[in-house]
């Protein structure tokens, strides 16, 4: 019988050999970017020409703890290898439209997939998610069994597992009555092209990595003044060029027993909203830079 639709308890996603569990969401496919061959004397193109290797792409949206802390920390886990240029295969599973997916079915495959980004979100009255985005050279579809079922025994946080520390105590008035929390890392991917070749013959990460950690909360009275002396003292020392590490600080997030951290993270901005009808708000972004074992900046992602 010939399939009329594809729904999601059909399907099952695998990153780097893991069935992730509480899956939301996958999109997949290629991006081509074409170039008009134009003329003078003549309207319309004569053609439109591929001149860059099509490249594609994978994100997945699951519920935090979708992927273990093995699975995806620092010891030879996904950001880690992803900060060190490692790609990891990439499946999604299809099964038969009327039962519950259970093993084998067609698939669609990206050999080697490059982590170009990651993010854990948490916030009040919603189950906190991560997501990730894969860049790669190819596509393929097939039939395999190599994907499993996912577990489903896997418990999941709640917005009272989702704890904050700001490390320091001019930046109180974020972790007090926080909203929402979203940690997040970006590595660029550079595909390398050469002459006699119509196709990327690899792409490559582009150095330095960043990762970001946004607070934002309720607004109250207690902190706001420690807050603000804390953002101009920094400022202060940096343009006298005294004490360069003052500005530093080791901040995490944590989600149902993991820790997202960042060490010797920098203020970028601060931010206070209100309006008519709506509580007031602060909000903070701190972030890092990452590049090799030298960096003065890193993210650790470590059981809490």
């Amino acid at each position: 019988m010939a399939r009329n639709r594809v729904i999601y308890q059909s399907q099952a996603v695998q990153i780097n050999g893991n069935t992730v569990a509480g899956v939301q969401s996958v999109s997949y496919g290629l991006d081509l970017a074409r170039e008009e061959i134009n003329q003078f004397g003549q309207l319309g193109a004569l053609d439109r020409v591929i001149l860059e290797a099509p490249t594609s792409n994978m994100e997945v949206t699951y519920y935090a703890s979708g992927l273990t802390l093995a699975q995806l920390g620092n010891a030879g886990g996904l950001l880690s290898g992803a900060i060190t240029g490692h790609t990891f295969p990439l499946r999604v599973a299809l099964k038969s439209e009327d039962q519950d997916y259970a093993t084998g079915g067609t698939e669609v495959v990206i050999t080697s997939g490059y982590l170009t980004s990651f993010s854990t979100e948490a916030s009040v009255g919603a189950i906190p998610t991560q997501t990730m985005s894969f860049e790669g050279l190819d596509l393929t579809y097939g039939t395999s069994s190599a994907v499993a079922a996912p577990v489903t025994t896997r418990t999941f946080p709640l917005q009272q597992d989702v704890s904050i520390s700001l490390g320091s105590a001019g930046f109180d008035l974020f972790t007090t009555h926080a909203q929402s929390a979203t940690f997040s890392f970006e590595l660029g991917v550079e595909p390398l092209n050469q002459l006699g070749g119509a196709m990327a013959y690899a792409r490559v990460p582009s150095y330095p990595a960043s990762a970001t950690l946004a607070i934002e909360g309720l607004a109250v009275s207690g902190k706001l003044g420690a807050a603000i002396a804390d953002i101009n003292a920094i400022q202060q020392r940096a343009s006298t060029g005294t004490d360069v590490g003052f500005d530093e600080y080791t901040v995490s997030v944590t989600v149902g027993g993991v820790k997202y951290e960042l060490v010797n993270a920098s203020v970028d901005s601060v931010a206070f909203d209100s309006s008519i009808g709506d509580n007031a708000s602060a909000n903070i972004s701190f972030a890092s830079s990452i590049g090799g074992g030298s960096s003065r900046s890193t993210m650790r992602v470590v059981a809490a």
